[in-house]
């Protein structure tokens, strides 16, 4: 099948524009999935500075802190991983 003329210039810019928001979101800062790919491989100190990085991010807080939580974990810093849930708490006015 030969795609010509303008049906072409639709596919290739549907294209263009798929790659740009692709980009757009690589360049806009870690993502919760690939902190949590991370943490999955037991790379729990890059998933750490990750989660942190999110967690000051309004839209994805708890989520990160949940994540943060983990990877205080996994490196056994269990005191550092309930804080960060207790202030969590305390800043949503759960106390």
């Amino acid at each position: 099948m030969v795609i010509s003329g303008k049906p072409l210039m639709k596919y290739c810019y549907a294209g263009l524009v798929l790659l740009a928001m692709r980009l757009a979101a690589s360049a806009a800062g870690p993502t919760l999935q690939e902190a949590r790919q991370r943490w999955l491989h037991g790379n729990y100190e890059e998933a750490r500075e990750l989660y942190e990085t999110l967690a000051k991010e309004g839209n994805r807080r708890d989520a990160a802190t949940i994540g943060l939580s983990k990877a205080l974990q996994s490196q056994g810093e269990y005191d550092k991983a309930l804080i960060v849930i207790e202030a969590a708490e305390c800043a949503a006015g759960f106390q």
